[in-house]
């Protein structure tokens, strides 16, 4: 299985870049302050860890640009496809894959923490609000790294999880 990263970079007032990387390729992305962008991936993640849901999609946008990410779970493992696309309303199918993966729920959701944990490090709440013009996500993040790591003791203690 491979792993991935996400870096989140917040690179004007209201814009973000964003890096998706495994082994085998890297994309860039934006986002900007119209989407959810943030709190999306940060539920997606989490809806693959714990939810055992089959399918989840999403879009970050920006002015001239939408990336639409798809998540399904097959057998364990989730595959991610991103797609660049004309509008944020526009159809999957007129999008073109700029990166696709197969992770584990554990990879997926370790890579988002990081991510988030990351920026918010290198931003307090007060400079992220300037940035993004919203503020930071963190009962979000939190919530993930919770359930994150109460998987990870039932996996060392051979306790039970289901997904």
């Amino acid at each position: 299985m491979l792993s991935m990263s996400i870096t989140w970079d917040l690179v004007a007032r209201g814009l973000a870049r964003i890096e998706v990387s495994d082994e085998h390729a890297t994309t860039v992305l934006a986002a900007a302050t119209t989407s959810y962008a943030p709190e999306d991936l940060l539920d997606a993640a989490y809806d693959m860890l714990c939810c055992g849901e089959d399918e989840c999609r999403f879009v970050f946008e920006t002015s001239t640009t939408a990336y639409a990410w798809l998540f399904a779970r097959t057998r364990g493992e989730v595959a991610i496809r991103i797609l660049r696309l004309p509008s944020w309303d526009a159809s999957d199918e007129v999008g073109v894959e700029v990166w696709a993966s197969s992770q584990t729920a554990d990879a997926l959701a370790d890579a988002t923490i990081t991510c988030f944990q990351k920026l918010a490090a290198r931003y307090d709440e007060p400079e992220y609000f300037e940035r993004w013009h919203e503020p930071f996500p963190g009962e979000h993040l939190k919530r993930l790294e919770s359930v994150f790591a109460n998987r990870q003791k039932a996996k060392k203690s051979g306790g039970w999880w289901c997904f």
